[in-house]
């Protein structure tokens, strides 16, 4: 997906607040493949992942597992993100790949990192 200007963009982030019945969108990400957009829906925290031609919506986490403060996502869909693990009150460094498989790289304690992609 080439996203050619801010119109563009605008128009991405229309599409995808449809999509998701109106969610406080905190973050959007985008690639080649998927649009991927995390934020609040009322109390429950969500990161999805949305096709955007067919706009199907698929989440990555369980609702409320995770306060997720910031992402970046590479070439091959993995996402990097950071937030609060709520089942511990831990803040986290993580990875879920392709297939939503979450793998924890690191607990920071209470200190948020902030992510860049690097180009």
């Amino acid at each position: 997906m080439v996203v050619d200007s801010k119109d563009d963009a605008s128009l991405i982030e229309m599409a995808v607040h449809d999509v998701t019945g109106g969610m406080k969108i905190s973050q959007l990400e985008y690639n080649d493949s998927y649009v991927y957009c995390c934020g609040r829906n009322g109390n429950d925290f969500s990161l999805l992942r949305i096709n955007p031609y067919t706009y199907e919506s698929e989440p990555l986490v369980r609702d409320n597992d995770y306060e997720i403060y910031s992402f970046t996502v590479l070439k091959d869909n993995t996402i990097i993100f950071n937030g609060l693990r709520l089942s511990d009150g831990k803040i986290i460094l993580a990875s879920i790949n392709e297939n939503r498989i979450i793998k924890v790289i690191e607990e920071t304690g209470n200190k948020k990192v902030t992510l860049h992609r690097i180009q």
